[in-house]
């Protein structure tokens, strides 16, 4: 794999694919989940932040768009974020303890297009909302599985996932001009 940063890596996606260049074979990411420790290898969580940018293009982010993420920080969250960076795109980060009208006036002020939550739940409840407190939010992405998202402009991270085109060339060309074309005094 051509390494495609310099010596000083400047930006967040930069230095999460200088890291990739860096890491050997055997690098783990772990986390616990229900008090079971899990991991997945370095390269397969790299590997899944791309699918996440590239699903985020797909949906018709470019840079500088907000997107949202509504849950307890874990292993999903850092992947949303890192996605979002990818596309040079701005995280917007929402307490999940925020209130209902304290999640509208963030997102509706920051006019963020995509929202990852944690619950089908939140989903839900922020979908009623929406359209008339943040009319620019067009996807509102349940970030674990969920059984019913049957609503327009609910959906789950599985369905947002490109793995064919985050591993096609075509898509690795984009989403690394993408990446590459965010600077050091861009928003993250």
């Amino acid at each position: 794999m051509a390494n495609h940063v310099t010596e000083q890596a400047e930006t967040i996606p930069a230095l999460l694919f200088a890291s990739q260049d860096r890491s050997g074979e055997d690098a783990q990411v772990q986390w616990y989940e229900s008090g079971v420790l899990q991991s997945m290898s370095w390269a397969e969580s790299i590997d899944s932040v791309r699918q996440l940018a590239a699903g985020l293009m797909r949906l018709g982010i470019k840079p500088g768009d907000r997107v949202a993420i509504i849950s307890e920080t874990n292993h999903v969250w850092s992947a949303c974020d890192l996605a979002i960076l990818c596309t040079g795109a701005v995280t917007v980060g929402i307490y999940p303890t925020s209130t209902e009208e304290e999640t509208a006036w963030i997102l509706a002020d920051c006019g963020a297009r995509v929202a990852f939550v944690d619950t089908e739940v939140r989903a839900h409840a922020l979908h009623d909302q929406a359209s008339d407190a943040a009319p620019a939010l067009k996807h509102i992405v349940v970030m674990r599985e969920a059984d019913d998202v049957h609503s327009e402009g609910i959906t789950t991270l599985d369905d947002i996932v490109d793995p064919d085109r985050a591993r096609s060339p075509d898509g690795r060309a984009a989403l690394d001009a993408r990446w590459q074309s965010v600077g050091a005094d861009d928003l993250a």
